[in-house]
């Protein structure tokens, strides 16, 4: 392969930094794709394993002075081949664009957002981060979503992976929907783990498009239990009183994963300790060593599990006292109750998801280009709408089914949120329940 892009460049006499790119299948042929006459935005996997700055010779090249004598002095060891390398490096890319709608740019002020910390940092080991924003950042409609990448370096393939997983887990983005989770559940792939990573590793491992980090039973266990000791010192430093009423244990408390009507396990604080039990049918007690909880970065507290820290985003409380957090990616409101007060929700209803179906709802923020349709139009499922434009693409939205479009509610060249109700169809009688 190297070869073949040493033969592409001398009989196109091109001198620059330059990346060619190839598809390789399971026998190891290789088949040309393209060549970008610049450097790719993968270009930190190679300079962490090779231990060169490639924008800088690019820079030096393009001046007409020849290679930096570190990258003269690498290739000449390489005998005009392969660079010299070693170890392995591992690049996430984080995209303001929401996985959960297919992709869909988003758009808003970065607040609050906090990049991971390099601290850990060795030669051996590290942590890059290249990003193009900042705490207050606003993401508009009009350019590339891309917010930073993540670029972790390590001696083998695994811990090159856990690089960027542990560092997307401190790595906080609010205010925006982003790729950061889809990524974080991808790195804890068996799948990517093991280095089986085709072109058609999503839809081979998230069929149904991706629905969110879904975490294990004992990893649900971990985080009702970091969730508890959060809880109680959070409570510690306000001065209130324990959850628990007079007559019950006071360290005994309900956390709900997944807000009021979330799933439910109790936990029992000790002084070195937590036993946790699921209290859906047929839940068993766990114990859990904590070690203690560290408070040294913004929004983030790390937790010992087990021996092990374990990074958990605290993000925001909302008025009915649930706290968003946040660990492998697994974002979810927290309410932590009594035993009493989980006793008495088990009482209450689920609230009624709201009848969409009459409504055309916009995808993502962006413009409202044009409509290609009137009030009063009958309309076919599949039949374009409108066109909404958004990070440099038009959008056309098409009908959900056959109907007759009874309002439009928004004008043309209008800025638009994401789930705005760009039109409503003749409401259709429903059949009784």
């Amino acid at each position: 392969m190297a070869e073949q892009v040493i033969r592409l460049c001398k009989t196109t006499r091109y001198e620059s930094a330059g990346t060619v790119e190839w598809l390789v299948d399971e026998e190891q042929n290789f088949y040309f794709l393209e060549m970008n006459t610049r450097l790719q935005v993968e270009h930190p996997v190679s300079e962490s394993i090779c231990g060169v700055d490639l924008v800088k010779g690019m820079l030096w090249v393009g001046a007409g002075w020849g290679l930096p004598d570190e990258l003269e002095d690498k290739r000449a060891q390489a005998n005009g081949l392969v660079l010299p390398h070693k170890g392995h490096a591992v690049e996430a890319r984080i995209y303001a664009e929401d996985p959960l709608r297919g992709f869909l740019p988003s758009t808003g002020p970065l607040l609050p957002y906090v990049e991971p910390s390099l601290e850990k940092n060795t030669p051996e080991k590290f942590i890059r981060m290249d990003s193009g924003v900042a705490k207050g950042h606003v993401v508009t409609p009009y350019y590339d979503p891309m917010l930073s990448k993540a670029i972790a370096y390590a001696p083998s393939r695994r811990d090159a992976i856990q690089g960027p997983a542990q560092a997307l887990d401190e790595y906080v983005i609010e205010g925006v929907q982003h790729n950061a989770r889809l990524v974080q559940s991808v790195l804890r792939h068996p799948e990517f783990v093991k280095g089986n990573t085709p072109t058609s590793f999503l839809p081979t491992h998230y069929p149904d498009g991706f629905k969110g980090v879904e975490l294990t039973d004992a990893e649900q266990e971990e985080f009702a239990a970091a969730a508890a000791a959060i809880g109680a010192a959070r409570r510690s430093l306000l001065q209130q009183p324990p959850l628990g009423a007079a007559g019950d244990d006071e360290s005994a408390v309900v956390v709900r994963l997944g807000g009021l009507f979330g799933a439910a396990f109790k936990v029992q604080l000790g002084k070195d300790r937590a036993v946790v039990q699921s209290l859906a049918e047929g839940g068993e007690e766990r114990t859990i060593r904590m070690g203690g909880l560290k408070y040294d970065k913004e929004y983030v507290v790390d937790v010992d599990l087990d021996g092990k820290f374990r990074s958990i985003q605290v993000l925001k409380e909302d008025v009915t006292g649930e706290i968003k957090m946040q660990m492998y990616g697994a974002d979810m409101m927290i309410l932590i109750q009594s035993p009493r007060e989980y006793e008495l929700s088990t009482h209450m209803h689920v609230p009624l998801e709201v009848d969409t179906s009459d409504m055309i709802l916009s995808p993502m923020p962006g413009t409202l280009v044009s409509y290609a349709v009137k009030e009063g139009a009958e309309v076919q499922e599949g039949q374009e709408l409108c066109v909404v434009e958004a990070m440099k693409m038009q959008n056309l939205i098409r009908s959900s089914r056959h109907g007759v479009i009874s309002k439009l509610n928004v004008k043309v060249g209008s800025s638009l949120r994401a789930d705005e109700v760009i039109m409503e169809f003749v409401q259709e009688e429903k059949e009784a329940a």
